[in-house]
């Protein structure tokens, strides 16, 4: 008898909230309430959608996410904390969670709730569920395509490739770059195309 598939969740493909999409949406401005819909996009289609609601007004601020999941209504209220950043000029925010009351930056969809990545026993990040063939083999494709990125800059109008005589430290990094990337990237890629 067939056994049940373990599928792993994995962290990059999961719908998620982030604060920093919050901080470029305009949801988190001071003493304001804003509300409006988040949509989660995949291959051309919507793969889900939230209506949100962040109340930055009140004395606790928090915001309210309203779903719809295996068809069961949900209203979710999670907390904000604000933490006065250690650089200066203003406060880091964070979510509570609502599973381990800890701060997160991002809370994950998981069985019907949202939770911060604490709070899920099982995940995984995309690059744990590759082989060490494939990781390799995306590691030497970076540094191949590396040389490919970096070598338009050297034509770029007023680069300096010499001043007084010398070379500059931005062209030495950027050759030697270029060059280590030729000589490490482009072989590795064809021999591990080629199956060797």
């Amino acid at each position: 008898m067939a056994r049940y598939g373990t599928f792993p969740f994995i962290l990059e493909q999961a719908i998620c909230i982030s604060i920093s999409g919050l901080k470029k949406w305009n949801y988190l401005r001071k003493g304001e309430i804003n509300s409006g819909v988040l949509n989660w996009m995949q291959g051309g289609s919507e793969r889900g959608y939230v209506s949100i609601k962040v109340d930055m007004a009140s004395n606790i601020c928090h915001l309210v996410l309203n779903y719809t999941h295996n068809e069961n209504e949900f209203s979710e209220r999670i907390f904000l904390r604000a933490i006065e950043s250690n650089l200066g000029g203003g406060n880091v925010w964070y979510f509570i969670c609502p599973r381990t009351q800890k701060s997160c930056r991002k809370l994950y969809f998981r069985h019907g709730y949202f939770m911060s990545r604490y709070a899920i026993p099982d995940y995984y990040y995309e690059n744990q569920t590759k082989s060490q063939r494939d990781r390799n083999f995306n590691k030497h494709l970076q540094t191949a395509m590396q040389a490919i990125k970096l070598t338009p800059e050297l034509y770029v109008k007023h680069f300096k490739k010499n001043y007084s005589g010398l070379p500059t430290k931005r062209y030495l990094k950027l050759t030697q770059k270029i060059r280590e990337s030729e000589r490490f990237g482009f072989p590795d890629v064809v021999r591990y195309i080629m199956g060797k």
